[in-house]
């Protein structure tokens, strides 16, 4: 795709600049976060909200994250005659399309299936696993003839239904074509139960309580009761049928499911519980989440199970069947939602922003939705209509749910709506699958991920370059030259550190990685400034760690003639290295930039001191006898006596930081909190006054912290009882 294919969403430097002009979906954030150049406050907290971004970002692409919460899918076929029978035998299969009598006299209003077969009857008893809530929903039935029961789609709702009926010998599934009311009961079977499922959203909608009433006492006159089942999601309009209706609150637990179809199919108790005790299975599926049950999947599960417990395949093998039919799974839903743009742009956008404020989700579908119409400056194309359609009923239809949640924010925590997949292994298989089979859809992702960039707020920007970078496994050539090398050139640092986000989903790949490094060291010597921005940074925790031989050389190359944008460049990448580091990695680190802080050229000493004031903020939990207790890490490790050595290192970078020029916004920042923390925990009191003392060899230094100790005691008064003590030990060495 050429850069001008990006235009219709404003992604070339004029539009990435600002957002574009009349644009609604225009946000007023301001994210452009040059981190080099912002004051020291407000890169502090930029700094906090880009790495929990990434984390986030991590967490949805990552693919053992994505896929260690095995994904359940769920039914994309009509359900004319489906259900958990299918697991009886290999002989008893009950699952299919059955031929169908239509029923009304000038039209067609409902399919009805022939009875259930006695047999599959009796092998749903054997297998069904009562959910927590079914009593409730029996009792309703026998006190009446007709249950209007809400049920998750895919916790096996018709054999729970089937269960409830047991007392007839026939039961019949009802396929309606109309409304409900238009159900002709008296040209039904007399003395049978009957199962309406599913109704759809329409059809509820048309449905009042007296007509449940009306329809209850026709049953009861032919001495038969139904079983009306509604998905639980779905909205309901009249309060009479909200009272009327029970819901199922959730499934059967996942792994006696799994255990009594297994016992079924082998007959050997002891056997079964082996297989479910190998490998972590029985553990892994009694903590199967609700929003992840899927009944169909589960017996299918059974089923290689019990291949394994004849000799064919592992435990390991099973679970891996189970992932292949969910992914499966997932591509046949995308193929059934292929033709509902609406849905489509949602769920694309909730691949790339599962778990985020549900406005960020309903914006970017909103704009793919926008591109996908020609709004973009694309000629508009059949079948490419906007259709208005309900938040809840394009929120199941896309497989996800909202809730509200508190999550971490610049300015505190406000309780806020979040969209998420009810799978988290749903972003990855999404992606692949629209990028690998529908190219309308994949020619338009490029381009509309990099226009979430600008204007969307640091998380949305990080979430959507972390999925640019992990679509480059597929295309690495592509993505760096249209849009990683474009933003690594920018004279804007958030475009940069979109470009370091998006080369860290990639260097995990084995089939990019080799090149992502390559990449890096080029820019490393490139005579280009941004390019060497972009370089430091990813030598980071982004890239660095999977160098060979570390990123510590090429660091200290660049930070040979560092001015102080580059410095503070340099410092944020080693306190992303130190924070990812084991103990021993960790003093490597802090003895690295000692070594810089030390160093005869300018450059060195001012990355040596950036990197000391970034890494001052980072902070580690300790827990002791007492309790639990933060401390600043680098306080921590100068006072753990571990290292006598990497203590007076720490010290000399405290002593090179009150003395360096351009940084005293900086080291007034780490020293009002480290003296703040210090006034409300004695120990860390204590080893901050050793700190100080052993930071101040000459007067020069001591001046410097007598200033801030004032400071604290008289004007900000953040810490008087510290600055106490701090200033009686600088007036004894004086």
């Amino acid at each position: 795709m050429s850069d001008d294919s990006a235009k219709p969403f404003g992604t070339d430097e004029a539009a990435a600049t600002s957002a574009p002009q009349g644009d609604p979906l225009a946000s007023a954030i301001d994210d452009d976060f040059d981190l080099t150049e912002a004051d020291d406050d407000d890169r502090a907290a930029k700094v906090d909200e880009l790495d929990y971004a990434r984390a986030a970002a991590r967490g949805n692409f990552d693919p053992y994250l994505a896929y260690r919460k095995v994904g359940t899918g769920g039914e994309t076929s009509p359900r004319k005659y489906r259900f958990n029978a299918r697991s009886i035998n290999d002989s008893l299969v009950a699952q299919g399309d059955i031929n169908i009598n239509n029923y009304g006299r000038e039209e067609q209003t409902a399919e009805l299936a022939p009875p259930i077969p006695q047999y599959v009857l009796d092998g749903i008893s054997r297998v069904f696993v009562r959910p927590s809530g079914f009593p409730d929903l029996d009792a309703r039935l026998r006190g009446g003839d007709l249950l209007v029961a809400r049920i998750h789609p895919r916790w096996g709702a018709t054999t729970t239904a089937i269960r409830l009926l047991a007392q007839f010998r026939s039961i019949y599934e009802v396929k309606l074509e109309a409304e409900l009311t238009a159900l002709p009961i008296e040209e039904l079977p007399e003395g049978a139960g009957f199962i309406v499922d599913p109704l759809t959203p329409d059809q509820v909608a048309g449905l009042s309580s007296l007509d449940l009433k009306r329809m209850e006492q026709q049953l009861a006159e032919r001495h038969s009761k139904a079983v009306v089942i509604i998905d639980d999601s779905t909205r309901l309009f009249d309060h009479g049928i909200e009272r009327l209706a029970l819901r199922l609150e959730s499934p059967p637990p996942a792994d006696e499911l799994v255990e009594n179809h297994l016992n079924e199919l082998i007959e050997a108790p002891e056997e079964t519980r082996r297989l479910l005790e190998t490998e972590g299975l029985g553990e892994w599926l009694r903590t199967m989440e609700s929003d992840g049950f899927d009944a169909h999947l589960l017996v299918a599960l059974a089923h290689d199970l019990a291949d394994v417990a004849a000799g064919r395949g592992t435990v390991k093998d099973a679970r891996a069947n189970f992932e292949d039919r969910s992914t499966r799974d997932v591509e046949a839903w995308i193929d059934a939602i292929a033709d509902d743009s609406q849905t489509m742009t949602t769920v694309c956008a909730l691949s790339v922003f599962n778990g985020a404020p549900y406005d960020t989700i309903r914006r970017a579908a909103t704009k793919l939705q926008r591109a996908w119409n020609g709004e973009y400056g694309e000629e508009p194309q059949p079948g490419r209509k906007h259709r208005p359609a309900r938040r809840s009923e394009r929120l199941v239809q896309a497989r996800a749910h909202v809730s509200v949640r508190e999550p971490r924010q610049r300015r505190g925590r406000s309780a806020i709506p979040v969209a998420e997949f009810i799978d988290a292994g749903y972003p990855t298989r999404v992606l692949d699958y629209v990028w690998r089979e529908y190219d309308d859809y994949a020619d338009l992702l490029l381009p509309w991920l990099e226009s979430m960039t600008a204007g969307s707020g640091i998380d949305a920007g990080v979430r959507a370059a972390a999925a640019i970078g992990y679509l480059g496994q597929f295309d690495f050539p592509r993505v760096r030259r249209e849009v990683i090398a474009r933003w690594a050139r920018s004279g804007r640092g958030d475009r940069r550190e979109h470009a370091v986000v998006a080369l860290s989903m990639l260097v995990g790949s084995a089939a990019n990685s080799s090149q992502v490094i390559d990449l890096v060291k080029d820019w490393c010597g490139s005579d280009s400034r941004p390019l060497r921005m972009a370089a430091t940074r990813a030598l980071g925790s982004a890239v660095g760690p999977a160098m060979p031989g570390g990123p510590d050389e090429r660091l200290g190359g660049l930070a040979k003639k560092a001015d102080r944008g580059l410095a503070v460049a340099i410092g944020l990448s080693v306190r992303e290295l130190i924070a990812e580091a084991g103990p021993e990695r960790r003093a490597e680190l802090v003895r690295l930039i000692d070594e810089w802080a030390q160093d005869q050229s300018a450059g060195r000493r001012r990355a040596g001191v950036a990197s000391f004031l970034q890494c001052a903020r980072l902070q580690i939990t300790i827990q002791d006898g007492s309790g639990t207790s933060r401390w600043p890490l680098l306080l921590w490790l100068a006072d753990s006596g571990d290292s006598p050595a990497l203590r007076e290192g720490i010290a000399r970078l405290l002593g090179a930081a009150l003395l360096a020029p351009g940084f005293a916004g900086a080291i007034r920042a780490v020293l009002r909190n480290w003296a703040s923390a210090a006034e409300r925990s004695e120990p860390l009191r204590n080893a901050l006054a050793r700190l100080c003392q052993d930071a101040a060899p000459s007067p020069m230094e001591s001046d410097e912290l007598r200033f801030h100790a004032t400071n604290w005691r008289t004007n900000d008064h953040i810490a008087p009882d510290f600055a106490a003590v701090l200033l009686a030990i600088l007036d004894r060495k004086a």
